[in-house]
């Protein structure tokens, strides 16, 4: 991660205008307190649990980590360690997880 690159905050940012635009700008907070406490509340309630992402499958970010374990756990029997790609697709309807397997020769 080098200073000035514009890709290395791309998440974060995203992460923070979501936050904004669904809580921020709906609420009057009147203490840094209340402002704390309302964020920690927006993350561990709303967006980790109950709001659905459409890049991981329409699951919630805990439901994708849920099945994500699961499936490297199965995984592992099978293959060493770091044979696992990055592609990793949730299907909430089909409650399953596909994922990509580096091919090694």
């Amino acid at each position: 991660s080098r200073k000035g690159n514009p890709y290395d905050n791309a998440c974060i940012e995203s992460f923070h205008a979501t936050l904004k635009k669904e809580y921020i700008h709906h609420k009057k907070f009147d203490t840094i307190e209340e402002i704390k406490v309302g964020v920690f509340e927006y993350i561990e309630k709303w967006y980790n649990r109950e709001r659905i992402q459409e890049k991981i499958g329409y699951l919630t970010p805990v439901e994708f980590e849920e099945m994500s374990k699961k499936l490297y756990k199965k995984c592992s029997k099978y293959l060493g360690p770091n044979q696992y790609d990055r592609s990793i697709k949730g299907n909430k309807e089909q409650g399953k997880l596909t994922i990509g397997f580096k091919t090694q020769y």
